[in-house]
């Protein structure tokens, strides 16, 4: 519930959705600086932040309901938490 909560939310406000992704890209950024170098804990942060980005860049070009990718990249998040 909280998750659609949150997609609906950022998916319905330009400036929300821009800072969603601003939000997230940062989170993951510091995940990386935590991670020690030459670990597999550094390659998770990145290939999310690039699985995020895709996703984020892909919904504007081809005009995608926001609200569908917002639950797509919290569900990736969710597993990769897990």
């Amino acid at each position: 519930a909280m998750r659609q909560a949150v997609a609906s939310s950022v998916a319905n406000d330009p400036v929300r959705w821009h800072y969603f992704g601003r939000l997230l890209q940062q989170w993951l950024h510091s995940q990386a600086r935590l991670a020690a170098p030459g670990t597999a804990a550094l390659d998770q942060p990145f290939a999310m932040w690039d699985k995020i980005s895709r996703l984020m860049d892909e919904a504007e070009r081809r005009n995608l309901d926001k609200r569908l990718v917002a639950l797509q990249i919290l569900e990736h998040l969710r597993q990769a938490s897990a």
